[in-house]
Formats: C-alpha cells, sequence, structure tokens
C-alpha cells in the first residue's frame, strides 16, 4: 500500500507570524529611539564613564543619519524576500516518501502493530514511539529507516502505529495507552516470536516502555529508551513552568476542547524555538535542489509537520502531571495501579542520551541511567531528531543499539 503524502502546511500561520515580527519590529523601535525611548539616548544614570559617554554619542550620531532608516527597511525586506523565497520552494519541491508499508497484524481501533519481518528464532524488537507524533520517524524513507536498518541485521521488527485517536481512545490517558494497547501488542508479539523480546521507546514512548516493562514484566528481556525524558525539572528542560491560575486556566483549556489539537502542540513546540523554521527554510532556499541531502530535508519537515492530537487524557499527564508537576521523577506516576520506577528494572537496558538534545535535554534524560543497575549508556553527539535519522544516525544510534541487542541477546 503506498504512504500517503504528509501535511505540508502543518503551522504555517505561525511561521509566517513569527518570521514578520522581528522586521516589523526594528521598523518600530528605529522612530521610538530616535524620539528618545531608547535607553542608549539618554545619559546613563549615575557618573556618566568617558566609554559610556562615548557609546551614547555613537548612538545619537547614528540615529541622526538619514541612511540607517533606508538600510533598515532594506535589510527587512531582504530577510522577508528570502524566507518567502525559501518557503515557495519548500512547498513546490515535490516530495513522497519511497517505502511502503508494512502490513499490520493487530489492531484495535486507531492503534495498529506492524511487522517489518524476520525470523521467528531472532531478537524481536518492538520499536513504541511518541503518542504525539507519526510514527514513520523510524521508518522516514529508504535510506533512513531505523526499522528497515535492524530487519537487515537480522533482528525481527514490530512497530506500534498509534494513528490519530478516535472514539475508542477519546478517554484514554497515558497509563490506558500502556494497559489497554501497548499490553495486547506485546502479548501479541510474544506469542510469535521464539526469541528475546526487547521493548524500544522513542521520546515520550520510551516512558510508555518503562510502564510496560513494569507492569508485565514476563513480556520483555531488554528494554531500550532513547531519548526519553524523566526529570522534567532539569534547567535545560523546555518545560514554560506555570502557577496557581495559570495552571488552573490551561487545564480548563484542556478539558474545555477535549485535549489539544496538532496545531496547538506544534505551538508549544516552536514556541521553545521560535525561529528554527524560520532559520530552516533560508538553509533550504540555498540547497540544490538535486542534491539527496534535500530530499532528507523534506522528509524531515513533513514528518514534524504531520502530527496528531492529544486526547485531554494524554495532554493532562503530558503537559500538566510531568512537565508542570514532574511526576515520573517524584514517583506520583502510576500505570495500571503501580508507581512506574525505573529502579526496580531487572532487564537490561540500553539508553541513549543525545549530547545535543533541545527536545530532551541530557539532564533531563540522564537520571534514568543513575536509576536502572542494568544499563549501557550511549551519548550521542547529536539532536534529538539527528539520534534517529540525521546524516550520522548509523554511528549515533543504529549500530550501538544493533550491537547492544546481539551482544546481550545472542
Amino acid at each position: 500500500m503506498p504512504i500517503p503524502s504528509p501535511n505540508r502546511q502543518g503551522a504555517l500561520p505561525l511561521h509566517l507570524t513569527l518570521a514578520m515580527l522581528p522586521w516589523l519590529a526594528s521598523l518600530t523601535a528605529l522612530p521610538l529611539s530616535k524620539s528618545g525611548l531608547s535607553g542608549l539616548s539618554r545619559p546613563w544614570p549615575g557618573k556618566e564613564s568617558l566609554a559610556q559617554a562615548k557609546m551614547r554619542e555613537a548612538w545619537q550620531e547614528l540615529l541622526a543619519d538619514p541612511r540607517l532608516a533606508a538600510a533598515a527597511e532594506q535589510e527587512a525586506r531582504k530577510r522577508a524576500v528570502r524566507f518567502l523565497e525559501g518557503l515557495h520552494q519548500y512547498q513546490q519541491t515535490p516530495f513522497a516518501r519511497d517505502v511502503e508499508e508494512p502490513p499490520a497484524i493487530w489492531q484495535q481501533g486507531s492503534a495498529r502493530l506492524l511487522f517489518y519481518g524476520g525470523d521467528a528464532d531472532a531478537p524481536a524488537i518492538f520499536l513504541i514511539p511518541s503518542l504525539i507524533n507519526r510514527y514513520y520517524i523510524l521508518d522516514l524513507t529508504q535510506r533512513m529507516s531505523f526499522a528497515r536498518y535492524l530487519r537487515a541485521q537480522g533482528i525481527s521488527v514490530y512497530v506500534a502505529d498509534w494513528g490519530a485517536p478516535a472514539a475508542p481512545e477519546s478517554h484514554f490517558n497515558c497509563a490506558l495507552y500502556v494497559t489497554e494497547l501497548l499490553v495486547p501488542m506485546a502479548e501479541h508479539i510474544a506469542r510469535r516470536a521464539k526469541g528475546p523480546l526487547i521493548l524500544a521507546g522513542y521520546c515520550m514512548g520510551g516512558l510508555l516502555t518503562l510502564a510496560l516493562a513494569q507492569v508485565r514484566p514476563d513480556l520483555a528481556q531488554g528494554a531500550a529508551l532513547l531519548a526519553t525524558p524523566w526529570d522534567f525539572f532539569a534547567p535545560e528542560f523546555p518545560r514554560f513552568a506555570m502557577e496557581g491560575n495559570e495552571l488552573v486556566a490551561f487545564e480548563a483549556y484542556i478539558e474545555s476542547c477535549g485535549g489539544l489539537s496538532a496545531e496547538a502542540i506544534h505551538t508549544l513546540f516552536h514556541c521553545a524555538n521560535p525561529y528554527a523554521f524560520h532559520h530552516k527554510l533560508e538553509q533550504f532556499a540555498r540547497m540544490d535542489k538535486s542534491n539527496p541531502k534535500t530530499q532528507e530535508f523534506l522528509a524531515i519537515e513533513h514528518w514534524v509537520n504531520d502530527g496528531v492530537p492529544m486526547t485531554r487524557g494524554v495532554a493532562r499527564d503530558c503537559l500538566i502531571g510531568w512537565a508542570q508537576r514532574n511526576d515520573p521523577a517524584l514517583g506520583q506516576w502510576r500505570v495500571g495501579g503501580q508507581v512506574v520506577d525505573p529502579a526496580g528494572l531487572r532487564i537490561p537496558c540500553f539508553i541513549a542520551a543525545p549530547r545535543d538534545d533541545r527536545i530532551v535535554p541530557s539532564a533531563c534524560a540522564l537520571p534514568l541511567a543513575r536509576r536502572i543497575k542494568r544499563h549501557t549508556l550511549i551519548e550521542p553527539a547529536s539532536g534529538h531528531i539527528g539520534m534517529m535519522v540525521g546524516s550520522r544516525r548509523r554511528a549515533a544510534l543504529w549500530e550501538p543499539i544493533a550491537e547492544w541487542v546481539y551482544g546481550q541477546f545472542t
């Protein structure tokens, strides 16, 4: 079955607004500076040093130069044209994933279990993605497919495809995704596979993996936690701290909307790095469109823009329970009636905490390694997405985890 093209719009209105703000703000700030509202237009408080006086005089001289306004307008126009040219090229450059979707061997509601093939006697790996992104970051293209790479190494590969939540999942929180969907998926794999079963969760999927391994310790012989958050109060984690009335209002908003739309989730992520897409488009405008890296860029961006909504229960767990209260690290997150505690794992674990991860900074992920007794830790020099599909993906993650699987389970 051919793979449909992902949504090309994504959070485009948000990107356009964010791109325009600095240009318009620059043109607005200039006349305000001339009117004396700029701090550098007035003497420094207290005794002004010679260096401070010279800086103020140079600033006043610059403001008086009639060429400044023209230069600011020209630069704003140049940046706008460059951004829009990149956007136009991005939308006009054709892209289609060059993979065939593997068969679904189990389905319940919107969720499916995909089987990429493999021998029953080989080690089996069950890849568990985040609930708020499409599964195919694990199978992006023929060249950028973590799932197909593992299969080529002789490992049987299974992938959870959550789909978009529909009526059967509308009341689910993260715990119910584990007990009602991941448990039966893992049971189905265990009945098929004769070799050892390894659970492997990516990002938020790693937390679900921890819970699954604890709720049903009989099902898996190993676990891999890939860029998995744990301590949400780590200073580097972009948590947008809220208190009191803000938290009450946010929870009420989640309830009134029945969850969070994909567009709202995009907005939250882009607030953490507002101009990232702007810089990407400028980079794309300069790319040689015949270079294979262009298709890799498009593949990643289309996946990023092909999000899915959160149910209200998942939104409460992730954005309030985890990000605002730090429930996992404080022993307050329960699944199947149990507190999820990585210290209780008795199976070998593989932990990947990328050093350049901005979504799950290493300070947020590394506490897992300190709580799990039997673990192998790698810290690749890559980002959250780059570890999985970037130019150094093989050395960063693919080869190390394959070596770990064969070292531990064959």
